[in-house]
């Protein structure tokens, strides 16, 4: 009997984990939802949002021109709220975006948590009228797909290694950037 539960429980666990594209578009596409019932809705919203702002008068940085830099935290609960025991405060965490604007450039930035996992990033820029998109899956094994445009053309692997290796996805640098969002959002909560 306690074999079967564990084999339940295991089965379970992998199944919360394992994801396929379909579960990531369904899930992207309500916590949209919730994001737009939330704007539209202010304090009944069925999210919160902590947004961060980097040089709110956009002035010139060095080197850069204009700049700014605006970052939200989208939520469900206060991880403050729950204890320890009960849940990992990171889990609460759904989506980070983040907007970057400077003189040259347009970014903007996705990434997307099921159960505290990242699952989906999307990267758009857009430069001197010249758009790059990069969208990333991925599950309990890593990145399970990616897909690459240039100027509404997507990019074959041929493509990423000769005249576009700039624009090849980095998967374990967008992992690492993922939980440092992570990070960012418990450390702002001042979760202890």
């Amino acid at each position: 009997m306690k074999k079967m539960i564990f084999f339940i429980l295991l089965f379970t666990s992998f199944a919360v984990v394992a994801q396929t594209e379909t579960e990531i578009r369904n899930h992207y596409q309500d916590v949209n939802k919730r994001i737009q019932a939330s704007k539209e809705h202010g304090m009944e919203g069925e999210l919160y949002c902590n947004e961060w702002v980097t040089n709110k008068n956009a002035m010139s940085w060095p080197a850069v021109g204009t700049y700014q830099e605006t970052t939200d935290f989208w939520y469900d609960d206060d991880p403050n709220h729950i204890s320890v025991q009960e849940r990992d405060p990171k889990t609460v965490l759904l989506k980070v975006t983040i907007l970057r604007r400077s003189a040259s450039m347009v970014t903007n930035e996705e990434y997307l948590y099921k159960n505290g996992k990242l699952v989906f990033y999307f990267n758009q820029e857009t430069e001197e009228g010249k758009q790059w998109e990069t969208r990333l899956w991925f599950n309990a094994k890593g990145m399970f797909k990616s897909n690459v445009k240039a100027n509404d053309k997507e990019l074959t692997a041929k493509d990423l290694a000769s005249e576009y290796s700039d624009s090849k996805p980095k998967p374990l640098t967008v992992l690492k950037y993922g939980k440092l969002y992570q990070d960012l959002f418990t450390k702002n909560m001042v979760y202890q």
